[in-house]
């Protein structure tokens, strides 16, 4: 690989090539219909939402209300959007699991795995590599029990930021690092809690279909666990997924199907509380 590759160039041939056949792109939020206060196309988003929700989009548009009623009705629903995405959805995804697994309780110790595919290096260039570059980092969320769903989901959120450069430097402070701050992580006692969240799977992973059923076990049954609850998480073709593993000899079947039924009505909770105008927020 003697030659630089600039993935900006090949962004711009992407988008010239989605252009060409009738795709649209902002141009620096200049094209018209782009609205650029809140980042998205507004026909695209309606169109989509019509012909793929028809019933749900009816509920919020009625068609018997007047044009002026159902612009507001977009407008708040727009508003509603953006709302709900400055939240990002690991944040979500770790505020409802431990409101479902410590139910009242402040502090949530977490393992988290990042698959590594998102460099934060400005000169590193992982578009020609396959694979996952996992490291993980270990985190004491703290969650406000009295708060509501956007408040606590946001508190996650802000701490997941706070992290420096997400948690990279965490392997090589730890295990490569004698003395100081390498014997102080070493100290701590290591989460009993896993979670890996893969966000959108790429674009190769949209185009291969999942294996029916199991495709068997990945590791040696006999081998020791991880961790004795692994959470993994990705967003696959729209829907999100999330894989609860656990051991039979640690939990109960039952449980786990209580915390993730907790998990979903916190998911569900935090939806239906993203206000549906910015004025309510």
């Amino acid at each position: 690989m003697g030659e630089t590759h600039h993935e900006s160039e090949f962004e711009k041939l992407i988008c010239a090539h989605l252009h060409d056949n009738g795709w649209e792109h902002s141009n620096h939020g200049t094209d018209k219909g782009y609205d650029v206060e809140r980042a998205l196309y507004p026909p695209d988003l309606f169109a989509w939402l019509e012909e793929t929700q028809p019933e749900q989009w009816a509920k919020i548009v009625k068609p018997a209300d007047s044009p002026a009623v159902q612009d507001k009705a977009k407008i708040n629903l727009l508003d509603r959007v953006v709302k709900a995405a400055r939240i990002s959805l690991d944040a979500a995804l770790l505020a409802a699991i431990g409101h479902a697994l410590l139910p009242g309780r402040d502090l949530f110790p977490v393992d988290i795995y990042v698959p590594g595919r998102d460099s934060p290096y400005p000169d590193m260039d992982l578009s020609r590599t396959v694979g996952w570059l996992t490291y993980r980092y270990p985190m004491w969320l703290t969650r406000s029990s009295g708060a509501g769903p956007v408040e606590s989901a946001r508190g996650i959120a802000r701490q997941l930021a706070a992290v420096p450069r997400g948690g990279l430097g965490h392997g090589q402070l730890r295990y490569y690092r004698r003395g100081g701050s390498g014997d102080l992580l070493a100290g701590f006692p290591v989460p009993d809690v896993l979670f890996n969240f893969f966000g959108a799977a790429p674009g190769g992973f949209q185009v291969l279909k999942p294996v029916a059923g199991t495709s068997g076990h990945y590791h040696d049954v006999e081998s020791v666990r991880m961790r004795p609850l692994m959470i993994n998480g990705a967003v696959f073709r729209g829907q999100l997924r999330m894989e609860w593993e656990f051991s039979s000899g640690t939990h109960d079947r039952e449980t786990v199907e209580a915390w993730i039924a907790a998990a979903r009505t916190y998911l569900l909770d935090l939806t239906e509380a993203c206000p549906p105008s910015a004025g309510d927020a």
